[in-house]
């Protein structure tokens, strides 16, 4: 019989390795929901939610639902595009952003976008570009310039 260390051992082991599976599932169901907003292809999405224990697929296919117009198919086990939706908004960045706890728990939504919070990382976004091209000789300038051009193509798509 172990002892109570070799235990508290064991414990803290699963403890880790699970941790990382959860890291790895994230990262994975991140690159899932990229490839489906780029290809239309949800087949990945459902081979992740297939591959993880079967307790956390419920959840997992929630957080898919909850990142992109995926509908979970039951009868076939698979994901399709939602129908109601004729311009699929698939939120990669956000879902980046969601811990694996937070979705494993299925207790946390989708979050609302939220216009000044991505202002304000584009801001932060722009000074530690400017820092490190200064840092490395490069025009700071330019990079603004850069920056400015983006801006303007923007004021396009406003319409």
């Amino acid at each position: 019989m172990k002892t109570a260390k070799e235990i508290t051992s064991s414990i803290a082991g699963i403890r880790k390795r699970g941790n990382g599976l959860l890291v790895a599932v994230h990262e994975t169901a991140v690159d899932c929901l990229a490839h489906a907003s780029l290809h239309g292809d949800m087949t990945l999405a459902s081979k992740l939610v297939a591959a993880v224990p079967v307790s956390h697929q419920k959840n997992l296919r929630l957080w898919f639902a909850g990142f992109g117009p995926l509908v979970w198919n039951g009868s076939t086990k698979q994901f399709t595009k939602s129908k109601a939706d004729d311009a699929p908004e698939y939120q990669v960045d956000a879902a980046k952003e969601l811990a694996p706890q937070d979705w494993d728990s299925g207790t946390k939504a989708a979050p609302a976008f939220d216009a000044d919070k991505t202002v304000e990382a584009v801001r932060k976004y722009i000074q530690t570009a400017a820092k490190k091209c200064a840092d490395n000789d490069v025009e700071v300038p330019a990079v603004l310039a850069a920056v400015a051009s983006l801006l303007a193509i923007d004021e396009s798509i406003e319409g």
